[in-house]
């Protein structure tokens, strides 16, 4: 009798085991190839993303799409991971001219993410190659992006997701803590 209650001990405790690893690497393929979690290490994607926020990025976003203007995006840039928007696709010629961003000769309309008395500081003029985008930080003065990069362009290959849910701007809301609102697009 006593063996029977072991051997059915034993078998719940594999059973246990198993749904724990099964579980487990159901998480470790959702983390790899389905949602990235980042931290914002900087402010240059201020009041967007503040530093320190955990943002949740989709990494299947572009799969069956191609990145579009305004998209947040986290990629690969000299052995670190950056988040900035993407503010010209391929084929867009963008033009920096009396502090603003021109996009095929038309002026970007930024105020869904930007104070309206920010300038852009550069007098570039840029290209984007196919398969690539051009990207900005929101904080134009505290941002080391394209404006500034040896290769402006970002191959298309580096980005790492889209940022989707940032969940710090959720708890804040939640607790009524103050942040400035400006949405993620």
């Amino acid at each position: 009798m006593n063996k029977k209650v072991n051997d059915k001990k034993f078998q719940l405790s594999f059973k246990g085991l198993g749904i724990y690893i099964a579980v487990l690497a159901l998480i470790s393929l959702i983390l790899n190839f389905v949602i990235s979690i980042s931290t914002i290490k900087s402010g240059s994607m201020e009041p967007t993303l503040m530093t320190g926020d955990i943002v949740i990025g989709n990494r299947l976003a572009y799969v069956t799409s191609s990145p579009k203007r305004g998209d947040i995006i986290f990629f690969h840039f000299n052995d670190q991971v950056y988040c900035k928007r993407i503010i010209g696709v391929a084929g867009d010629n963008i033009i920096f001219r009396d502090g603003y961003v021109y996009i095929n000769g038309n002026r970007l309309d930024e105020s869904s993410y930007l104070d309206e008395d920010l300038e852009t500081n550069c007098t570039d003029t840029f290209t984007v190659p196919d398969n690539c985008v051009f990207v900005l930080g929101d904080y134009r003065e505290n941002s080391y992006d394209s404006r500034f990069f040896d290769t402006p362009y970002l191959s298309e290959d580096v980005i790492i997701s889209k940022a989707v849910i940032d969940i710090s701007r959720i708890l804040a809301e939640r607790f009524l803590l103050h942040r400035k609102k400006f949405p993620m697009q």
